[in-house]
């Protein structure tokens, strides 16, 4: 009898930046489940993501392709449907398939004037009536993009309360608590802080205890009645993406004075490309759209609180409180993920299933003077927390210097489960990494940014030393060594000491754009 393939858990965060893990060194956070995982797996301190925001680093995770190529490019623009995802691939071997928790492969936010929307926009935020929402999110429960069962929590925050299987349990069973996420019910008064207060919602109705809830209670009912098969499963956070708002304990469990911040490096905008600077001092960038979101806007951020000003005036006191927030939610989180980690030991499913841990991006909190995300480049947006777990199997307790790309977890993972890996998935398997066969599997990474043609573009090429982001049609670029300067303050594109490299880089990322070229659809003849 063929031996049973093993299963899949990918845990994913949102906007978390890689330095935020007690195993990768940040010397205040509690991520005690995490460091565990990464003491029993191994940790990529070389991740990188596909894109700088959500939806399209999402979907090359989950497609093993690149954004540009699947469709999915920018926030606002979805996954086709035809686009097949892991979930399809390890469907099609046998696996049970089921996504709990935040996926955003459709729009969040639908312009009127582009139909009636996309499943995860049935929000009642969105000019949907309220009966409709609940009996939408009542009777749909996949299939999606693959996977035959979902429990999807939308958007973030208190607006997570809206729509989706979360908001519909919390209205059918704690009525009385749909309104506890918002500012007008902090616990504390707000202190003008971007995107940050006290929630008041007792943790066990949070949506992160609710989706380590739903993940246990699949986990459970899978190993009661179909023990034989193998299962993928997608576990994911809307945490700690803003607003940054913790319930209890985790809103007063990190002293906003003990936290660290980034130390302020005076006048490194000045050799950045203008826009950097434009979002620092809280001007709009012009998009075709128009949109008044903190991608291009950074004051009086639209239907949020707090921020009343440019990020060039924000006082000390409430990037601390930002940040404190912020820990205060991977916290929260890093508990959920281990009350599954838990659930797999009792189970006796640990020893046969292969955990990812990654997010979708990073965030930059205050780096450089920036808050958030947006099309910049810097490490603490494009390097990601990464992490492998597959006992018997993986090395314990190790870490890698090897570059991984967001693409390469479909790939690595149909390899380690003996699945076919099809053509057009572009990443590579990193399996020989896993096994420690090989230091590294990639020589770059590739991360990209568009907005609609003739608008702000980036190309940035990652190597074992520099980063390098082109601006297509625009004299100027960036240009760091990230050895020398890991801290990303000096812009070596003007240099004339380093045109040379510049040259050298530009070239080797033309090869990767081609390189990189959407292999589907595949040629059947010769003619």
């Amino acid at each position: 009898m063929n031996k049973k393939r093993p299963n899949v858990i990918v845990f994913m965060s949102d906007q978390q930046r890689y330095d935020t893990l007690g195993c990768t060194g940040n010397p205040v956070i509690q991520t005690p489940n995490l460091d565990r995982l990464a003491q029993e797996g191994i940790r990529f301190d070389r991740s990188y993501a596909s894109s700088p925001v959500c939806m399209p680093s999402r979907a090359a995770v989950l497609t093993g392709r690149y954004p540009k190529n699947c469709g999915a490019w920018h926030v606002g623009v979805p996954l086709p449907e035809s686009e097949p995802t892991a979930a399809d691939y390890f469907k099609s071997a046998g696996y049970s398939t089921v996504a709990i928790g935040k996926m955003h492969l459709t729009n969040f936010h639908q312009m009127s004037d582009q139909g009636s929307g996309h499943i995860e926009s049935v929000h009642r935020n969105k000019g949907f009536e309220p009966e409709y929402v609940d009996n939408f999110w009542r009777n749909f429960n996949g299939p999606y993009f693959g996977f035959e069962k979902i429990r999807l929590v939308l958007q973030h925050g208190n607006r997570t309360v809206g729509g989706g299987h979360y908001d519909l349990w919390l209205r059918d069973n704690h009525p009385d608590a749909v309104d506890l996420l918002d500012p007008e019910h902090a616990l504390t008064p707000l202190t003008g802080a971007m995107q940050s207060w006290k929630a008041s919602m007792p943790k066990e109705l949070h949506f992160s205890n609710w989706i380590a809830d739903e993940t246990v209670e699949y986990l459970n009912e899978h190993t009661r009645e179909h023990a034989e098969q193998p299962f993928f499963m997608l576990c994911s956070f809307p945490d700690p993406h803003h607003p940054m708002c913790p319930p209890a304990p985790y809103c007063d469990m990190y002293n906003p004075k003990d936290v660290p911040i980034p130390v302020p490096n005076r006048g490194e905008l000045e050799n950045m490309p203008p826009h950097h600077q434009k979002y620092y001092r809280g001007e709009v960038i012009e998009t075709r759209l128009n949109m008044a979101s903190h991608i291009y806007k950074t004051r009086g951020i639209a239907g949020t609180v707090g921020g009343d000003y440019p990020l060039c005036d924000m006082p000390e006191e409430h990037l601390r409180e930002m940040i404190a927030h912020y820990y205060g939610l991977i916290t929260l989180m890093d508990e959920a993920i281990g009350r599954v980690l838990n659930t797999l030991d009792q189970l006796g499913l640990s020893d046969d299933t292969i955990i990812v841990f990654n997010s979708d991006h990073g965030d930059l909190m205050g780096d450089h003077g920036l808050a958030f995300k947006g099309p910049f480049h810097y490490e603490s947006i494009v390097k990601i927390p990464t992490i492998w777990r597959w006992p018997g199997h993986i090395q314990p307790n190790e870490a890698t210097n090897a570059l991984m790309s967001h693409v390469d977890v479909v790939p690595t993972l149909l390899d380690a489960c003996d699945i076919d890996i099809p053509a057009g998935v572009q990443g590579v398997s990193q399996l020989p990494v896993l096994k420690g066969q090989t230091d590294t599997c990639r020589s770059w990474a590739l991360v990209e940014h568009r907005e609609n043609v003739g608008e702000l573009q980036t190309k940035t090429l990652v190597t074992d030393r520099y980063k390098l982001t082109y601006y297509p049609a625009e004299p100027y670029g960036e240009l760091f060594d990230l050895v020398a300067d890991p801290k990303e303050y000096n812009n070596l594109w003007n240099s004339p000491k380093h045109h040379d490299l510049q040259s050298q880089l530009v070239k080797q990322l033309l090869e990767v754009q081609c390189l990189t070229e959407d292999p589907l659809p595949e040629r059947i003849g010769y003619a």
